[in-house]
């Protein structure tokens, strides 16, 4: 059976806190520039999301400035816009946990 996706009433904001593996309050979404050249790395823009240890994916969703991310150990997906805040967020029943979830254009 396949899992099913249900909308979210859940918001975007989560208070920080020290976490581990196992529990947390929150994780997050990191957008970086690399220079592959100099061999660096620079953290351009980072937005609080549902925590997830392991087992999440982030990413920026075509040319714009939304980002998906998925939360796996929360069993969440949402696509937030350039300040943080959900445009749509869902919750999925799964037996463990979502790995990774992807935007493609039709």
């Amino acid at each position: 059976m396949r899992p099913r996706a249900t909308p979210s009433s859940t918001g975007a904001s989560w208070a920080p806190r020290w976490s581990d593996y196992s529990r947390g309050s929150h994780s997050f979404g990191r957008i970086f520039t690399v220079d592959e050249t100099a061999r660096t790395y620079e953290l351009v823009d980072q937005i609080a999301v549902p925590f997830s240890g392991y087992v999440s994916s982030a990413q920026r969703v075509g040319d714009s400035n939304s980002m998906l991310v998925a939360s796996g150990m929360a069993k969440t997906f949402a696509e937030y816009d350039r300040y943080g805040l959900p445009i749509a967020a869902y919750e999925m029943e799964a037996e463990k946990y979502i790995y990774r979830v992807c935007k493609y254009e039709l």
